[in-house]
């Protein structure tokens, strides 16, 4: 990553991961629907931003399998249809983590999120 890269609607960075508990309640539904629906897409979490660009890096703290399947969940049961095929990858080392979330072209979208009463694209 150089800084000064920009977002794109296939890219995403982001400074940190969601909360793995009430996980289908944060944006990373809607974040995964939305790239779903518009061919496919990049989330990187662990990079810092500024006006959409990237600044540097900063660490996610801790990243396992759990929290790795917590991911896989979320865009399964909080998103309609379910977003599968996701691919989850820690980079770097303790101190320096990241996670890149790939997630694949559907056929299947429009894929709509639901949360509490509200429902959207």
């Amino acid at each position: 990553m150089a800084a000064g890269s920009p977002e794109t609607d296939d890219l995403d960075w982001k400074s940190e991961l969601p909360p793995a508990k009430g996980l289908s309640q944060t944006d990373f539904p809607k974040d995964v629907a939305a790239m779903a629906n518009s061919g496919g897409g990049v989330i990187v979490y662990g990079v810092t931003e500024w006006q959409k660009a990237a600044t540097g890096r900063v660490d996610v703290g801790e990243f396992d399998e759990a929290y790795e399947r917590s991911l896989r969940s979320a865009a399964i049961t909080a998103i309609s249809p379910p977003v599968f095929g996701l691919a989850v990858q820690a980079l770097g080392d303790e101190g320096r983590r990241a996670v890149v979330v790939v997630v694949p072209a559907s056929v299947d979208g429009p894929h709509m999120i639901y949360r509490n009463e509200y429902f959207g694209a």
